[in-house]
């Protein structure tokens, strides 16, 4: 069998089932009990719009009640290795302006 070296990419939701956060909001959960994230233990995750101003956390589950952060505080382009949760999530903590989003990959 031969590795697939296509990205994954998974796009969180904010609570209205949206890509594009523009509110303080906790967002959709993800289930990621999925290949190729869950074998590998790990992903990474990247805060993006250029004009988004606003805090957000990326949290993970194992029960998809009790919630963990992952990454307190999400850096706008940064990308951040974290460890794979089955349930994961993105939360904004405070909004400003701008339209953000949050991506999990490969």
């Amino acid at each position: 069998m031969v590795a697939s070296t296509e990205k994954k990419v998974i796009n969180l939701l904010d609570n209205g089932g949206a890509d594009a956060w523009t509110a303080v909001e906790t967002g959709t959960a993800v289930t990621i009990d999925t290949s190729p994230f869950f074998e590998r233990g790990h992903l990474k995750a990247q805060l993006g719009g250029d004009d988004f101003v606003g805090t957000m956390k990326l949290q993970g589950s194992d029960d998809n009640s009790t919630w963990t952060d992952l990454i307190a505080s999400m850096v706008k382009h940064r990308v951040d290795q974290v460890q794979v949760k089955k349930y994961m999530r993105a939360n904004c903590t405070a909004y400003t302006s701008g339209t953000g989003y949050v991506r999990l990959f490969d």
